[in-house]
């Protein structure tokens, strides 16, 4: 599916080339297919490993107008013991650890846009994105430090993460193609915005053998 490639020794800032001494751009071939076509995919797997994707699109002589959507959730359980026992001279201390932990991740990604071909040498497109993301993070640590036969203290801490984001694309185009192979001209204007929240709790308790 590829039509050309070109090796750009002078990139524009389309291609951020920062650091580059040149780029090689691959060319593919655009979808003649026409009329409405469109896709549907859904996996889901253990502990909760879930995806859902989506697509439609329409295309004609003039335009080509697409959609996605896709949907990612993932979770995760965890647990783990430990027991440590340290003797030092005639004394001899225990420390009992135990801690469980969950983690989850869930996305949503919408994208969309058009192509419109004024004719064949020039196309205006506008895309934009969609992303929003949350993820949560519990954890939940007990502590038993002991002497034979009798506990010394008992701590307890519990800590949770939650996070959430989205952010927004936005992509404007414009290309005009000459009459010698290889010859472009190109305008293009992005736009980029996101924003989160992160909010995290921390408690821990304590009790000894008095309380």
């Amino acid at each position: 599916n590829i039509e050309d490639i070109e090796l750009v020794t002078n990139p524009s800032a389309k291609y951020d080339p920062d650091g580059l001494s040149g780029i090689i751009n691959i060319v593919l071939k655009k979808n003649k297919l026409k009329g409405i076509n469109g896709s549907f995919s859904l996996t889901a797997g253990n502990n909760w490993k879930d995806n859902l994707n989506t697509q439609l699109s329409y295309k004609n002589e003039k335009w080509n107008i697409y959609g996605n959507y896709s949907f990612n959730y993932n979770n995760r359980n965890s647990v783990s013991n430990s027991l440590r026992e340290s003797i030092f001279d005639s004394s001899t201390t225990i420390l009992d650890q135990k801690s469980t932990g969950f983690r989850m991740r869930k996305t949503h990604m919408l994208k969309g846009g058009f192509d419109y071909s004024l004719n064949k040498n020039n196309t205006f497109s506008f895309g934009t994105t969609f992303n929003s993301n949350t993820q949560q993070h519990d954890d939940n640590l007990n502590y038993k430090d002991s002497i034979p036969y009798e506990l010394i203290y008992n701590r307890e801490r519990i800590s949770t993460e939650n996070r959430t984001g989205n952010s927004l694309d936005i992509n404007i185009a414009y290309a005009k193609k000459f009459k010698k192979k290889g010859e472009t001209l190109d305008f293009s204007f992005n736009n980029s915005e996101s924003k989160g929240d992160e909010i995290n709790t921390n408690n821990e308790h304590i009790w000894d053998k008095n309380y």
